[in-house]
This record gives structure tokens, C-alpha cells and sequence, in this order.
């Protein structure tokens, strides 16, 4: 579901689709951008001639998307980091304490399987329990 969530299609306009098509080159067989012919590069990445126009508009409209799964990436860590740091102290799980470290995760939209008790029977898991 979060990959789902995270990484829907994208509809390019026409203008913007050169950001995304790829040449090969016939000499050397590497992959250029079309639209400056720079190398394929991951999203994001620096590259050795440094940063594009076709770098900064890839970002720009990608952006929204890489900063989610980075913000749910960080808390997931954070939720993963106090488990084990309560593990190692011995701490019980209690009620209280398991909707503390997991209430950032619900609000954001997270462990939506976890939350409804009919997930198997559904296609996708409801968003909240009710």
C-alpha cells in the first residue's frame, strides 16, 4: 500500500516528457538524456558536470513524492529505534505505550493492515478501523 501510495503514475505533459526519455548512444552504448544529453543519473544524484536544468525540473516535480517516503522513512525508524531501546530495557508493552510510538505512523497513514481487522478480505486495507 505505501508503495502504492508513494509512487502513483505520474502523467507527463507533453513538454516534460523528454526529461524521462532516454537515448543509447551508438559510439559507446551509454544512456543520455534526450533532453541535454547528460548521463543517466539517479533522481536526485549529482552528477560530474554538476547540476542540469533537466536535473532541477526531474526534482521539482518529484519532489513532493521523495519527501514523504523520506518523512515516513524517518518515522519508521524513530518507531523502530524506541522499540528496541524499550526492548533492551525491559519494559513491558502496554497499551499506552505501543499507541504512543505508534500514533505518528497512524496519523500519517501508516500500518493501515494493522488497523483493520478485515484486511484479508479486502483488496486494499481500510484507512481506519471503523
Amino acid at each position: 500500500r505505501r508503495l502504492l501510495d508513494e509512487w502513483r503514475v505520474i502523467y507527463l505533459s507533453k513538454e516534460q516528457q523528454p526529461l524521462f526519455r532516454v537515448n543509447i548512444e551508438k559510439e559507446t552504448g551509454r544512456f543520455l538524456w534526450e533532453a541535454d544529453g547528460t548521463p543517466v543519473t539517479l533522481p536526485l544524484t549529482p552528477s560530474n558536470t554538476g547540476t542540469t536544468t533537466r536535473d532541477i525540473e526531474v526534482a521539482t516535480l518529484l519532489e513532493s513524492l521523495i519527501q514523504l517516503a523520506k518523512r515516513r522513512d524517518e518515522l519508521l525508524a524513530k518507531a523502530q529505534e524506541e522499540v528496541l531501546r524499550a526492548k533492551s530495557r525491559g519494559d513491558k508493552p502496554t497499551q499506552a505505550r505501543l499507541e504512543r510510538i505508534a500514533d505518528p505512523l497512524v496519523k500519517e497513514g501508516l500500518l493501515c493492515q494493522l488497523r483493520d481487522p478485515h484486511f484479508t478480505e479486502r483488496l486494499d486495507a481500510a484507512p481506519s478501523a471503523e
